[in-house]
C-alpha cells in the first residue's frame, strides 16, 4: 500500500480545461460582457474628456472636470448594462449584434453576412 505513488493530475486530450468548453463570454455587470462594457466604457470616457475640455475651456472648474472624467463613464456603464439586460432578456447570444448588423445592411453602410432572400426559393430548373 504504501509503495503506490500518488496519482498525479495531469492534463490529457480527454480532460479539456472548463475554459476551453465556454462557448459565450461570461456576463460581468448586469448580463454585460467585458468586451461590450469595454466598447461603451471607451466611448463614453472618450465623449466625458471632449466634454471636460468644452466645460474647462468656458468655466476653468479643473477639479470638479477630472471629477466629471471618472464618474461620467462608470454612471454610463452602469446604465448601459442595465439597458443591455432589457435587450437581451429572452434572446438568445448575439442576437442584438445580428440585430445591429442588419440595421446597418438596411442603411447601406455594410454588405450583409446573411442571405436576404424574399419570395420562393426555385433549384433553377
Amino acid at each position: 500500500m504504501q509503495d503506490q505513488a500518488p496519482q498525479q493530475l495531469t492534463s490529457s486530450a480527454n480532460h479539456a480545461p472548463v475554459t476551453e468548453r465556454v462557448n459565450v463570454e461570461p456576463p460581468i455587470l448586469n448580463g454585460m460582457a467585458s468586451t461590450e462594457a469595454m466598447y461603451i466604457g471607451m466611448a463614453s470616457a472618450a465623449i466625458s474628456i471632449f466634454l471636460a475640455g468644452v466645460l474647462q475651456v468656458f468655466t476653468g472648474w479643473g477639479i470638479v472636470l477630472i471629477i466629471l472624467v471618472v464618474v461620467l463613464p462608470l454612471l454610463t456603464l452602469w446604465y448601459g448594462s442595465l439597458y443591455l439586460m432589457h435587450v437581451k432578456r429572452n434572446k438568445p447570444d448575439g442576437f442584438y449584434v445580428q440585430m445591429i448588423h442588419l440595421y446597418l445592411v438596411s442603411k447601406n453602410y455594410t454588405k450583409s453576412k446573411f442571405i436576404a432572400h424574399r419570395g420562393f426559393w426555385d433549384i433553377g430548373r
